[in-house]
């Protein structure tokens, strides 16, 4: 597989890995610093927040569709860590401030927020921050995606190449 098809590969199990998160369960997308292009804005017609000089819009779905998910994981927004998602966002105003990434990157997420999903590290790294599943169920789903196209993952420090699953 060439780097164009890995790239292509890498990205598509993004959606499915959005899926097995949010399909059909309410959640929270939030854009940091949203421009014209932000994919939700194609969703939502939500006004932009500004708090302690940080631009948000934040959009809440009661059920995430397949194509909501698609978009937002193909989107430039979240590609560059700029869009994350998460459930049990229940005041958007005073926990959007606590979202703010720290200058090596990993945001101040509180302690209660569940299945947080974005993207980091120049879109080369999807961090999956207090899922709600089981860690048994999030490694073998992982270790199912992974081992087609061939790819590694990690989990609390712990390494698994996608042929140590079968």
């Amino acid at each position: 597989m060439d780097r164009a098809e890995s790239g292509v590969a890498w990205h598509a199990m993004w959606t499915e890995i959005l899926a097995y998160a949010y399909l059909g369960l309410p959640a929270c997308l939030m854009t940091i610093d949203p421009q014209s292009w932000s994919v939700m804005r194609e969703f939502s017609d939500a006004p932009v927040k500004e708090i302690d000089g940080h631009k948000y819009l934040v959009v809440y779905e009661n059920q995430c569709t397949k194509s909501l998910l698609q978009s937002v994981s193909e989107s430039e927004d979240f590609k560059r860590g700029l869009l994350l998602l998460a459930s049990e966002f229940s005041d958007q105003l005073t926990r959007i401030h606590a979202t703010i990434p720290t200058p090596n990157g990993i945001p101040n997420l509180p302690a209660n927020c569940k299945d947080v999903l974005l993207c980091v590290a120049d879109a080369t790294v999807l961090w999956w921050v207090n899922p709600s599943c089981s860690k048994s169920e999030l490694t073998s789903f992982l270790a199912n995606l992974t081992h087609v196209q061939g790819f590694r993952f990690e989990i609390q420090g712990e390494t698994r190449a996608a042929e140590d699953s079968s």
